[in-house]
C-alpha cells in the first residue's frame, strides 16, 4: 500500500504568520495531551482558523519528528464523499476490495501521524467517520478546521476569534504588514490602524482585504467606508478562493446553512452591543435555549466562559445591515432592545442605593450591560422615553461613579440634556431638574467649579419642587449640590447651612434614606471645617449607623473618612490610620478608583505627620495612580500636593517645588479651597526651612485671615506662624501681617506660584539641561515623542497652560528657541532617546 506524502504535503504559506502566540501555546498543549486525539479549530469564517492550523502542525512536525498531512475539504461535494475526499488529498488511491476506512487505517499505521483536515463544516454529517478512523487507527491524531462543532464525544475544541485588537497588538502588526506589502509609503497612523481592527474586530480576513485598500485610499477612509457598508470589504489577491474574496460572501455561506427560525433570531441579535445573557435574548430577539445553541455550534454566536453570548462584530454589522432591509423590523427590535436594558438598569435602583443586598454586585451587573445600556439610552433619548430615562438615570450615574466612571456618566447625562431641548411638558422638566443635579456632582469631579455653580442655580430656576415624593438619592436633594459646592469652596459655614436644610427634609419625609446619609457626610464636613470636633464626631458616627443599616456599604466610606480626619486633627493618628484603611477596604470591591485613591491619601497624611516620608510617598504616589485612572482632577491635584510635602520632609526642595506648582496651579483654576491651603501651608514650611521667615509669615497669615482654612489646617498654620514669629523681629512680623492679611487666598496663591517659577529659572546650571525637574524630564520626553501641549497635559493630567510654562522652563535651560531645537540638544546631552 502506498504511504501518504511527508510532511512536505502541508501548504507553504507565502505571507508571513502574525500573532496568535497564546493560540499556538495552547494548541500545543493540547495536542501534547494524550487523551486529546480530535482537536476542532472552530470559528467564523475569515476567522483565520486554516493559517493557525497549518502553523500550528508546522510546529508539530518540528517538535515531534513526525508525519503531518494535510487535506483540503471544500471541494468534496457531500458527506459521503469524505472517506474519498481524504484519501485523494493525502494522495492514497482507494481500491474496491477494501472499505475506504481499512484503506487509510494501514495508511496511518505509524505510531504518531497528525492529519489536518480543512474546511470541514459542510460535511458535519459525516463527522462519525472521524470517529471511526480514530478508533482504527490508534496512533493518529486529526486537527479539523470548520464553522461548525462536530459534536463528537471525541472532539476537543479550540475556538478560534478575532485578533487582538489592542493599540499595537496583533491585529494592528497583522494590518501594518500586509499593508506596507501593497504600498510601502502608506501612511498608517497607529490610531487609524487601531480604530479599523476595532471595525472587523480582529477579523484576519478583513484586515488583509482592508489592508490591499491602502493602495488607494488613506486608513481614514478606509474606516469609514467599513462603517458605511460590510460590502466595502471585498477584493483582495487575485490567487485566493473565490469565498474569502469577499467578507459578505463568507458570511452567506453560514446563512445559507441557517433554519428559518434560526435566521430571525441571528438577524435580531444583531441588536446587541457587547454580548447579552440568555435571558436578553429571549427577551429582545425571541431566542430559545436550541436555537442559541444552534447559532453558537455554527460559530455565528460566541458563548464566553463567564455565560454570556456575543456576537463578532462583522457578524453583527452583517445581521444588522439584513434586519434593516426589513421593513420596520429593525425599529420595533430596537424598541424592544431599549426597553429592556432601560428596565434592568431601573430594576437595581435599590441595590445600587444599598436597600437591597448585593451593591456590589448590581455595580457589576450594569457594568457588564452598559454597551447596551448605551445604546438604550441614546434610542430612548431619540424617542423621548423620559419617564424610563428618569427611572434609568440615578442607578446608572451612581453605579459610574461607583467606578470611577466619570466622563461615561458625563456623556449620558449631556446626551439627556441635549435630547430635552425644547421640551416644557411636566416629565420633561422633572427629568431635567434630576439630571442637572447629577450634572452638578460630575462637574465637581472635574474640577469645573464655576460650571457645577451654574447648574445648581439653573436647577433651582426651574422651580420644580423637591420635597416628599421626590427621587430619593445621594445628594437628588438641591440643597445637597450647593452644600457640595460650598465645601469645594472652603466655605464651610454656607456649606453647613444647606446641608442642614438637606438633612432636615430627609429626615421629614420617608424614603429618603440616601439623601439623609448625603446630608450627614456634607454636615460632617462643614463641621469639620469649623473645628466643631466633636460635633462632627456625632454626625459622622450617625451617617455610619445609617449606611451600615441600610446597607449601603459604598457610602459608608465617606462619613468614615471624615472620622478619620477628625482623630488626625486630634493627634489620634493610629486611630485616623484605622479608619482610614476601613475606607479603602469598603470601596475596593467596587474597584472604585476615587474611593481607594481618597483612603490612601489621607493615609499618606498620617505617613508624613510621623515622619516617615518613604511611606507617604509610596502612599500618595499610588493615590495619584488612581485618582489619574478616575480623571478627578481635584483628587490629583490632592496628591500632587501631598506628594509637595513629602518631598519637603525628604529635603528634596526642587521635588517640592515641582510638585507644588502643580498643586496651587490646579487648585487655583478650580477654586479648591481645600488643596490651595494645604498647597500653601506646605509653601510657608518650605520658606521657614529655606530661612525666609518674613514671607513664611506672609503666606501664612493670608490663610488665616481668609477665614476659609479647616480645623486641621488652621492648626498647622498656627504651629508655623509661631515657629516664624520666633524667628522675626516685631517689626518684621507685623509687616508681614499687614501684607498677608490684605492679600485675597488667590492672589497669594498667585504669588507663591510666581516665587516657585522664579526659582526654578534662578536654578539653572552652567551646562544646559542638567537641572531638569523630573516633571521637566517627563515633559521633555513626551515632546521628543512628538506629543502636543494638549496631548502632553492629557498624559501629565494637567491643564495645557501648565504645560506651556514648562516648555517655556525647558527651552530656558536648554538654552534654544523652539521645539526641534529642544529636542536636538536633550538628544544631545543624553536626556531623551
Amino acid at each position: 500500500m502506498p504511504q501518504p506524502g511527508p510532511v512536505t504535503s502541508l501548504p507553504q504559506p507565502v505571507t508571513t504568520f502574525v500573532g496568535r502566540e497564546r493560540e499556538l501555546d495552547d494548541i500545543a498543549a493540547r495536542l501534547d495531551d494524550a487523551a486529546c486525539r480530535l482537536l476542532s479549530l472552530v470559528g467564523p469564517g475569515g476567522a483565520g482558523k486554516t493559517r493557525l492550523a497549518i502553523e500550528a502542525a508546522r510546529l508539530y512536525a518540528a517538535r515531534r519528528g513526525t508525519s503531518v498531512h494535510f487535506a483540503a475539504l471544500d471541494e468534496v461535494p457531500d458527506p459521503g464523499q469524505l472517506p474519498v475526499g481524504i484519501a485523494t488529498a493525502i494522495g492514497i488511491p482507494l481500491v474496491e476490495r477494501d472499505t475506504a476506512l481499512d484503506q487509510l487505517a494501514r495508511a496511518f499505521e505509524e505510531r504518531d501521524v497528525l492529519l489536518l483536515l480543512d474546511n470541514f463544516e459542510h460535511l458535519v454529517d459525516g463527522a462519525a467517520f472521524l470517529a471511526d478512523l480514530l478508533a482504527a487507527c490508534p496512533g493518529l491524531r486529526l486537527v479539523v478546521t470548520s464553522r461548525v462543532m462536530l459534536n463528537l464525544a471525541e472532539e476537543w475544541v479550540a475556538p478560534v476569534d478575532g485578533l487582538d485588537c489592542a493599540d499595537e497588538g496583533e491585529a494592528g502588526r497583522l494590518f501594518l504588514e500586509r499593508a506596507r506589502r501593497v504600498n510601502p509609503q502608506a501612511d498608517v497612523p497607529w490610531a487609524e490602524v487601531a480604530r479599523i481592527c476595532r471595525l472587523v474586530g480582529g477579523m484576519p480576513l478583513a484586515l488583509e482585504i482592508a489592508a490591499s485598500w491602502t493602495r488607494t485610499l488613506p486608513c481614514d477612509a478606509v474606516a469609514a467606508e467599513i462603517e458605511r457598508s460590510l460590502a466595502f470589504l471585498a477584493g483582495g489577491a487575485r490567487n485566493v478562493p473565490e469565498r474569502h474574496r469577499s467578507v459578505v460572501a463568507v458570511f452567506d455561506q453560514s446563512w445559507q446553512r441557517l433554519t428559518a427560525a434560526e435566521r430571525d433570531v441571528f438577524l435580531r441579535l444583531s441588536v446587541f452591543d457587547g454580548g447579552f445573557t440568555r435571558d436578553a435574548a429571549a427577551q429582545v430577539a425571541g431566542a430559545t435555549l436550541p436555537v442559541l445553541a444552534a447559532l453558537v455550534e455554527q460559530c455565528l454566536v460566541r458563548h464566553d466562559a463567564n455565560g454570556r453570548y456575543r456576537l463578532h462584530e462583522l457578524t453583527r454589522q452583517y445581521g444588522r445591515e439584513k434586519l434593516s432591509l426589513l421593513p420596520g423590523e429593525l425599529d420595533r427590535v430596537r424598541d424592544a432592545h431599549a426597553g429592556h436594558f432601560l428596565q434592568y438598569a431601573a430594576a437595581r435602583r435599590a441595590a445600587v442605593g444599598g436597600r437591597d443586598a448585593g451593591q456590589a454586585t448590581a455595580v457589576a451587573d450594569l457594568e457588564a450591560e452598559l454597551p447596551n445600556i448605551r445604546a438604550a439610552w441614546e434610542w430612548a433619548v431619540r424617542h423621548r422615553w423620559w419617564e424610563l430615562l428618569f427611572a434609568a438615570f440615578y442607578p446608572l450615574r451612581i453605579a459610574f461613579e461607583f467606578r470611577g466612571r466619570y466622563l461615561e456618566a458625563y456623556e449620558i447625562t449631556q446626551s439627556a440634556l441635549a435630547g430635552l431641548e425644547g421640551d416644557e411638558s411636566a416629565a420633561a422638566r422633572e427629568l431635567r431638574a434630576f439630571l442637572l443635579v447629577g450634572r452638578t456632582w460630575l462637574h465637581v469631579r472635574f474640577g469645573r467649579i464655576a460650571e457645577a455653580t451654574a447648574d445648581a442655580e439653573a436647577r433651582e430656576a426651574l422651580g420644580v419642587p423637591f420635597g416628599p415624593g421626590s427621587p430619593d438619592g445621594l445628594g437628588s436633594d438641591p440643597d445637597a449640590v450647593r452644600a457640595l459646592v460650598a465645601l469645594v469652596h472652603a466655605d464651610y459655614e454656607t456649606a453647613l447651612t444647606h446641608a442642614g436644610m438637606a438633612r432636615w427634609r430627609a429626615a421629614d419625609a420617608p424614603g429618603q434614606t440616601e439623601n439623609l446619609i448625603a446630608s450627614l457626610y456634607l454636615s460632617t464636613s462643614a463641621l469639620l471645617g469649623l473645628g466643631r470636633h466633636d460635633e462632627a464626631r456625632q454626625t459622622a458616627t450617625l451617617a455610619c449607623d445609617v449606611a451600615v443599616r441600610t446597607g449601603n456599604r459604598w457610602f459608608e466610606a465617606y462619613p468614615r473618612g471624615e472620622l478619620g480626619k477628625i482623630e488626625r486633627a486630634m493627634g489620634n493618628l493610629d486611630a485616623a490610620n484605622a479608619h482610614f484603611a476601613a475606607c479603602y477596604e469598603l470601596r475596593k470591591p467596587f474597584d472604585d478608583p476615587e474611593g481607594m485613591g481618597m483612603a490612601l491619601a489621607n493615609m499618606g497624611r498620617v505617613a508624613v505627620l510621623r515622619g516617615d516620608a518613604g511611606e507617604a510617598e509610596r502612599l500618595y504616589r499610588s493615590a495619584l495612580q488612581l485618582y489619574r485612572r478616575a480623571g478627578d482632577r481635584g483628587g490629583m491635584a490632592l496628591a500632587a500636593a501631598g506628594m509637595a510635602a513629602c518631598a519637603l520632609l525628604a529635603g528634596d526642595i526642587a521635588g517640592c517645588r515641582s510638585r507644588l506648582h502643580d498643586a496651587l496651579a490646579t487648585a487655583r483654576e478650580m477654586d479648591y479651597g481645600p488643596v490651595l491651603m494645604d498647597g500653601l501651608l506646605t509653601a510657608a514650611d518650605m520658606r521657614l526651612r529655606q530661612g525666609n521667615a518674613a514671607g513664611a509669615a506672609e503666606v501664612l497669615h493670608a490663610l488665616l485671615a481668609s477665614g476659609r482654612a479647616d480645623g486641621e489646617q488652621r492648626t498647622r498654620a498656627e504651629e508655623l506662624l509661631a515657629m516664624a514669629a520666633s524667628r522675626l523681629t516685631p517689626a518684621a512680623l507685623s509687616e508681614a501681617r499687614r501684607r498677608g492679611a490684605g492679600t485675597t487666598l488667590d492672589d497669594t496663591g498667585a504669588a507663591v506660584l510666581a516665587s516657585l517659577r522664579r526659582a526654578a529659572e534662578t536654578a539653572a546650571p552652567e551646562v544646559p539641561g542638567l537641572d531638569l525637574t523630573p516633571r521637566e524630564l517627563d515633559v521633555m520626553r513626551l515632546m521628543a515623542e512628538g506629543q502636543t501641549n494638549a496631548e502632553i497635559a492629557v498624559c501629565l493630567d494637567v491643564t495645557a497652560g501648565i504645560v506651556k510654562w514648562y516648555t517655556s522652563q525647558i527651552f530656558s535651560k536648554l538654552d534654544v528657541k523652539n521645539w526641534t531645537a529642544a529636542v536636538a540638544r536633550a538628544r544631545e546631552l543624553g536626556l531623551v532617546g
